[in-house]
């Protein structure tokens, strides 16, 4: 029999960890009876290369894992192959089946079998049932201790998870226990009776010790994981009960040992993986174990691997932060999920959140200029509009990390805020990803609007590409962030900017445009832009249950700038996005939009300037004592109207009048700036 493991992940960088539980769990019954191929596809590949690819194999089961992301795809080419060669089976796993078995059975009449829960025991059953050397279901593995047998003992002893066992070893060892048996007995299985009629078997107990799943990290084929992301979990399930989420749908938190996690890690770390992603939904859960972790990483840091984390940061303490404070920067990435910052809301969905503490944790983290962060928000939450959602975003973004993620409430299968939907009007896509239309508390168009925020988001903030640009704006011209963002949204709308693809520099002049049409109004209350509901300074704070100041929002405008006409703003704000621009890569020339000033003598003076050693040691350290022309190529220099640079360091300093040169340096790891800029004399 020959069986076929694949899936199709989102993205090609993405590895797909759950089947290659599987294959591990069962790779010792693999011979001349069963053998296994295991292919990883993407969203990306057309249905028809996928279907070729596997029509080629010839194989006899295929089993898929389904996923929000993949269920359709796989649908169309399940069915597809059904038609092709209806002796071919199908199973599929994963999440996206398992929590509507019956109705999934019932819709796709091509697919065979559905294995439900966590599937590598099932899958075990499943293939020694197929090879028709499967003993009793309920001998074979040790089960919970609501089910007694007189030879639970035995068996658990003999049929130990190793691959160096053979399964004919173990049948001969134990003949007078190991006996034929149906599909009935296998626990987690839906599949089909002989009339048509779908049979749903009991559920498979959770796997208690976890390191009773091979790993899938011995032996590594480098190749498997090259340019990509590997998928590490050093544990299963959460410690809290978020109804929107699917690790609520299961009780409890089990760990891998600490001494198998380490022992897993250090195997990728040989193998130079760019980037292990933890995928616990709550890494730090523990605090004992997760320092343990992270400081092993630390010690066997390879100057290459990178480590991305889901942390709960109200459960940082100080001991934690002065032990983060020491991490290598670009080593770690803490992404936090925030979701919501209105008590009522957090209340309704199980969420248990500090967000005074974890506020107090995320800037003291910032401060150490070491971990990049990423805060999660979600839009279309109970007991949050419009403008208490504003609010939410405004308390995120004051905190000033580096990416904020302005997501939509999807209606996941399973989830207890799905089964319970009508409690709050919930209207939803009935097709994955099934995310919110609208609800009691925000309607459609307003959904709408959050969606044109989420795009200008990401191409204006988390892309990183308008670091100085975009705080100044909101600072100097609005009342709030959020408030930047729904105008800078509507301007992009009615100008039809969302109707088509933008490259790099046609951004930044509407951005351009945009802060010309904010600094040109009248005056300054004109300029600090209102939302449809305005909140002034003391019903802001009043309805802010948080107790949190928030930074960005009132008196923030650079009050140098009262001593320049509106022209002149105009002229400030280009320089600043012109610093921006340059701050990305080394250029050869400047959009037309923006303005050079030519110097007499310039690139001399500046050669000149690379040739100094102090300098070199001073602003290219990476290149000391080497020619200029070699270091050239790492930097630029450009002449400003005004001492934009300083604003870098503190966006509240004078702005003043007068030509100055910056230097710009980009031979740096690109973690948090993607240019080291120094303002510098060439006298």
């Amino acid at each position: 029999m020959k069986v076929l493991l694949t899936t199709l992940n989102s993205k090609f960088i993405h590895t797909n960890l759950a089947i290659r539980y599987i294959r591990e769990y069962s790779r010792y019954l693999e011979g001349e009876k069963y053998s296994v191929l295991m292919k990883e596809y993407t969203i990306n590949n057309s249905i028809d290369f996928i279907m070729k690819d596997i029509y080629k194999n010839n194989v006899d089961l295929i089993v898929f894992s389904v996923y929000i992301w993949n269920v359709e795809d796989v649908m169309r080419i399940c069915e597809n192959i059904k038609k092709i060669n209806p002796n071919i089976e199908i199973a599929l796993g994963g999440p996206e089946v398992t929590y509507d078995v019956e109705d999934s059975m019932k819709k796709h009449k091509y697919i065979d079998y559905i294995f439900y829960g966590e599937g590598e025991v099932v899958y075990r059953d499943f293939i020694l049932y197929k090879m028709n050397k499967i003993a009793e279901v309920d001998n074979l593995h040790k089960i919970d201790e609501t089910i007694e047998t007189d030879n639970l003992n035995k068996i658990g002893e003999t049929f130990e998870i190793d691959n160096s066992y053979k399964i004919d070893e173990i049948l001969h060892k134990e003949n007078e226990v190991y006996k034929p048996t149906d599909i009935s007995k296998i626990r987690g299985i839906a599949y089909r009776d002989r009339y048509g009629n779908t049979v749903i078997n009991d559920p498979m107990p959770l796997i208690d010790n976890l390191d009773e799943i091979p790993s899938p990290y011995e032996n590594i084929d480098i190749s498997e994981y090259e340019n990509k992301i590997v998928y590490f979990e050093s544990s299963r399930g959460c410690p809290f009960n978020c109804q929107y989420c699917l690790s609520s749908a299961i009780q409890g938190l089990r760990y891998f040992s600490v001494e198998r996690i380490k022992r897993d890690l250090k195997n990728l770390i040989d193998a130079r993986v760019s980037q292990i992603k933890f995928i616990d939904r709550t890494f730090n859960a523990n605090k004992k174990i997760a320092k343990e972790i992270m400081n092993f990483l630390m010690e066997n840091d390879n100057g290459y691997t990178t480590y991305h984390f889901e942390v709960t940061a109200h459960l940082i303490d100080d001991d934690m932060l002065k032990f983060l404070e020491k991490c290598k920067v670009g080593l770690f990435q803490f992404e936090i999920g925030v979701q919501s910052t209105n008590k009522k809301t957090l209340m309704e969905v199980g969420r248990i959140d500090d967000f005074k503490r974890l506020s107090e944790v995320v800037t003291k983290v910032s401060s150490y200029k070491n971990i990049h962060q990423h805060l999660d928000l979600i839009a279309g939450l109970p007991y949050e509009d419009y403008n208490r959602f504003s609010e939410s975003f405004d308390d995120v973004f004051s905190l000033g990390i580096e990416c904020v993620q302005l997501g939509f409430l999807k209606m996941i299968k399973g989830t207890g805020i799905r089964n319970n939907s009508e409690k709050h009007g919930y209207v939803y896509k009935n097709y994955p990803p099934y995310e919110v239309l609208y609800n009691k508390y925000m309607n459609y168009e307003e959904i709408l609007k959050l969606k044109d925020i989420e795009e200008i988001l990401e191409m204006y903030y988390n892309s990183g590409n308008f670091n100085l640009s975009v705080p100044y704006i909101i600072e100097n011209y609005f009342e709030r962030p959020f408030l930047f963002f729904e105008d800078f949204s509507r301007y992009f709308d009615e100008k039809g900017y969302f109707d088509v693809a933008h490259g790099k520099n046609r951004l930044y002049e509407i951005l351009l445009e945009y802060a010309s049409s904010i600094i040109k109004k009248n005056n300054l209350e004109s300029k600090k832009v209102k939302s449809d509901k305005h909140y002034d300074k003391d019903e802001y704070y009043s309805n802010n249950e948080n107790g949190i100041e928030i930074e960005w929002i009132f008196n923030n405008r650079n009050r140098s700038l009262d001593n320049y006409g509106k022209e002149e703003e105009y002229e400030i704000f280009r320089e600043i996005l012109k610093l921006d621009y340059l701050s990305l890569g080394k250029t050869s020339s400047l959009p037309p939009f923006f303005d050079r000033i030519d110097e007499y003598d310039y690139k001399n003076r500046c050669h000149n300037f690379l040739k100094k050693l102090e300098n070199q040691e001073r602003y290219t350290p990476n290149h000391y004592n080497e020619p200029a022309k070699n270091i050239i190529k790492y930097v630029h220099f450009e002449l400003f109207k005004y001492n934009v640079g300083s604003l870098k360091k503190d966006r509240k300093t004078e702005i003043k009048k007068g030509n100055n040169t910056i230097m710009f340096y980009y031979d740096i790891d690109k973690i948090f700036d993607k240019s080291n800029i120094y303002e510098i004399s060439l006298d």
